[in-house]
């Protein structure tokens, strides 16, 4: 995997919703363009091993706030 980001990447607005939960209780979660949002699940799910939820933000407002 390389550690440069496309120009696609770098300009993409929408956002994913990363969550790793313990149990009913969030105890990690980033918001993030897709590529990072992939990442991020990929080493909470090797380091911890826990349920790991990755979605997509619907909710315009709430992608341009993050």
């Amino acid at each position: 995997m390389s550690d440069r980001v496309s120009a696609d990447a770098a300009t993409d607005t929408r956002r994913r919703r990363v969550r790793v939960w313990f149990g009913r209780y969030v105890i990690a979660e980033l918001v993030a363009v897709p590529a990072t949002a992939d990442r991020y699940a990929a080493a909470m799910d090797r380091r911890f091993g826990l349920p790991i939820t990755n979605e997509p933000i619907s909710d315009p407002a709430e992608q341009a706030s993050t």
